[in-house]
């Protein structure tokens, strides 16, 4: 029996050879990308001049923003683990259901699948999931892990304040996650060079 389902798999592999690189960049992490643009457009088309509908713009805009600065990240980076692409999977559909409950102005809903957003980076990061080409077990896992931890730590304190909740401190708590990211992965990118430029001027001493 498990020589027929490996022949099964081994035989549907052939037949439509899917790499798990062009599923997501070309089709998945798109279809993400068009979910949070139409979710973009309803807000803007029924916006009003509440706080409310400012705060769901906003923070749809900054989540599309992200989306395009990850994908490019991802489609430059060599090739990556299976559990790479399986991160990926979990974190786009936490993506989508999040921009689908802003967009249904569901503040309840969005506060939860925000603090999931942001839980599927921290486990992730912490496993070294998103980790290529080097060991997950570095500083840097731990250093990304925490940029998800501070939106969730701002989620609760919003929560604690604010009942019901609300999508200004969504948008805040996501501006801090993003700026974080965004400085971390920079230090992590000067610090490989400048280990790369050390490791040059020894071999040149050498």
């Amino acid at each position: 029996m498990k020589n027929a389902l490996v022949w099964l798999r081994d035989a549907f592999t052939n037949t439509f050879p899917i790499e798990a690189k062009c599923l997501f960049l070309d089709l998945l992490w798109p279809a993400a990308a068009g979910n949070v643009a139409w979710a973009v457009a309803q807000v803007a088309i029924d916006y009003d001049s509440g706080q409310s509908s400012a705060s769901r713009l906003a923070v749809l805009i900054l989540l599309a923003i992200y989306l395009i600065i990850d994908w490019s990240r991802s489609k430059s980076l060599p090739e990556k683990s299976r559990r790479y692409w399986k991160g990926d999977a979990i974190h786009l559909i936490s993506i989508v259901a999040f921009a689908v409950a802003v967009a249904g102005n569901k503040s309840t809903i969005s506060e939860w699948s925000l603090a999931v957003v942001f839980l599927v980076g921290v486990v992730g990061h912490s496993a070294g999931v998103w980790e290529v080409n080097e060991s997950p077990n570095g500083w840097r896992r731990f250093s990304l892990a925490f940029c998800g931890g501070l939106g969730i730590v701002t989620l609760i304190v919003g929560h604690v304040r604010f009942q019901p909740p609300l999508f200004g401190t969504m948008f805040v708590a996501f501006v801090i996650v993003f700026a974080a990211w965004i400085g971390t992965r920079m230090v992590i990118v000067a610090t490989k060079q400048a280990n790369g430029n050390v490791e040059n001027n020894h071999s040149s001493v050498k």
